[in-house]
């Protein structure tokens, strides 16, 4: 019977618990440089606010294993029994991990499952090439694991990049041979997937309509969907067009070629990426800049940066807004008798010619109206007319979004996890007013939002301090101003679903409020909703 003395049983055990743990570690950076769209300047910004993504514990343990193993006057088999103890803690808290559900898994799209069949051959050959040395292979690997991924995915990318360009050529004609077709181009760092959402409700009865699915609103994404999706019967396309630097935003409009473009509003959501303020609004106002001279440039009235844009703009242009009056500008369309109830909105859509339309919809909070009065201003520029609008404003429900369901112990849910950027959060904390018992929001800080981060944190600390009873903040990034912002009133730090969970009904009675805000901490919902 072979000993675990012996040296190759215990390199072969060492091999097995390395290998357990790193392949958690390796789904992990996978799941985040899919979540971070695969770009290196994403992937950057949050490496910059989180170090110890990088510079990890197995990351310092490994460089002090290997610095014992290469320069410590001992014997090898006393190394080897150090190292194998290491590993046998890391393939232990890997377990535990799995126990308790935590791993991060990307989702296997077919880009992610050809990097991660890439991954596992070039894995494998370094392994096979350098086996005669491996336990210091396997230490190597350990601290430069992160690297090894970006290598893998940059190989990966590079007939993709060719592809792209194929794809890209190819949605470019299909948009070219049918010029009859209208492509409605929407941005903005808020609310554009809500607008195309409704203006989609609002045109689509008796018209061939096609929207960009989903989180589609890349060059890549939408060239895909212009080739798979979008037809000759199609007289309407609704794009949605986002962007994290300057240039993008150009790069969709030179294959969708839109005649109507609007911008739902500018603040510094990825102002770290791009860099400044003015580089945002340069950026959201290239689909502007790419309209045709007979185009309809739109804008949100309510949003200074739009306001300023809108004033410079020499096209056809419109503008809506909450309100009537804009700076001695009468807005094309806009908003009166607004009554915010937890379960529905009603107003009165005005318009500059004097019509006006009644509106009852599920869609929740006064920022939910601001949606409403762009995606109606489009649908004017379409053609469409009062009473089809009036038809069609009774029957916008509530997709996506904001949504109130049965918690547990008699709790209301807000689930407001699509997203979150500055006056999402704010115009959600709005609407939280309305409700009369106690109130919670759970969020966590905000990403990429470069130097405004401090200051942004803190004007949402203090709106929490006025409007909420508790605050639970789900990360630890700008944490500390939040807490400032709200002078300290009842804002806590947690990130454990359980814990959260705990807290929640411990502080709450029946009726009070839950405001999910953003990404929340996997299981946290599903631990708040009533069971079915």
């Amino acid at each position: 019977m072979i000993s675990i003395e012996h040296p190759a049983v215990k390199i072969i055990i060492i091999l097995l618990l390395w290998y357990f743990h790193i392949l958690r570690r390796k789904a992990f950076f996978l799941y985040f440089w899919q979540l971070k769209e695969y770009r290196l300047d994403r992937f950057l910004e949050e490496i910059r606010r989180r170090r110890g993504l990088i510079f990890s514990k197995f990351f310092f343990l490994a460089v002090i294993a290997l610095a014992m193993w290469l320069f410590l006057p001992i014997q090898e088999s006393f190394k080897e029994w150090i190292i194998l103890a290491l590993y046998f803690l890391f393939a232990l808290y890997s377990l535990r991990l799995l126990l308790k559900q935590k791993w991060a898994l990307p989702k296997f799209t077919q880009k992610m499952a050809t990097l991660f069949v890439f991954v596992l051959v070039m894995e494998g050959l370094l392994i096979w090439r350098f086996i005669s040395d491996s336990v210091l292979f396997i230490l190597v690997f350990e601290a430069l694991l992160p690297l090894f991924i970006f290598l893998n995915l940059e190989i990966i990318q590079i007939p993709k990049f060719f592809l792209k360009k194929r794809i890209i050529v190819m949605a470019k004609k299909k948009i070219s041979d049918n010029p009859d077709r209208m492509t409605i181009g929407i941005t903005g760092s808020y609310g554009k997937s809500s607008v195309k959402e409704i203006l989609y409700s609002l045109i689509a009865e008796g018209r061939k309509v096609l929207k960009t699915s989903e989180h589609i609103n890349t060059e890549m994404g939408v060239a895909r969907t212009v080739l798979s999706e979008i037809n000759n019967s199609h007289r309407h396309f609704i794009c949605e067009m986002a962007a994290y630097r300057q240039g993008e935003i150009n790069a969709i409009c030179r294959i969708t070629k839109p005649r109507i473009g609007i911008i739902t509003g500018i603040n510094a959501q990825h102002l770290a990426l791009f860099g400044s303020q003015e580089k945002i609004i340069q950026a959201k106002y290239e689909l502007i800049e790419s309209l045709p001279d007979d185009g309809v440039a739109i804008f949100n009235g309510d949003n200074k940066y739009c306001l300023e844009l809108y004033k410079k703009t020499n096209k056809p242009k419109r503008i809506y807004g909450l309100n009537r009056d804009r700076e001695g500008m009468v807005p094309d369309v806009w908003a009166d008798e607004i009554k915010i109830g937890n379960e529905f909105t009603l107003f009165k859509i005005i318009f500059k010619t004097g019509e006006t339309i009644d509106c009852k919809t599920s869609l929740l909070g006064r920022h939910n109206v601001l949606n409403i009065l762009g995606a109606v201003c489009v649908a004017r520029e379409l053609g469409v007319g009062i009473s089809e609008l009036s038809k069609a404003c009774a029957g916008l429900f509530q997709k996506g979004g904001m949504k109130v369901q049965k918690g547990i112990n008699g709790l209301n849910i807000i689930d407001s996890s699509y997203s979150a950027n500055p006056d999402g959060v704010m115009a959600d904390l709005d609407y939280l007013k309305n409700w009369t018992s106690q109130k919670v929001i759970v969020m966590p800080s905000l990403i990429e939002l470069g130097a405004e981060a401090k200051k942004v944190h803190q004007e949402i600390g203090r709106r929490i301090s006025q409007i909420c009873d508790l605050a639970i903040i789900t990360t630890e990034d700008n944490f500390q101003d939040i807490v400032e912002g709200a002078g300290g009133k009842n804002v806590l730090l947690i990130k454990n679903p359980r814990e959260i969970v705990q807290k929640i009904t411990e502080f709450c009675q029946p009726d009070d409020v839950v405001l999910l805000e953003g990404r929340a901490p996997k299981g946290t919902i599903e631990g708040l909703l009533a069971p079915d």
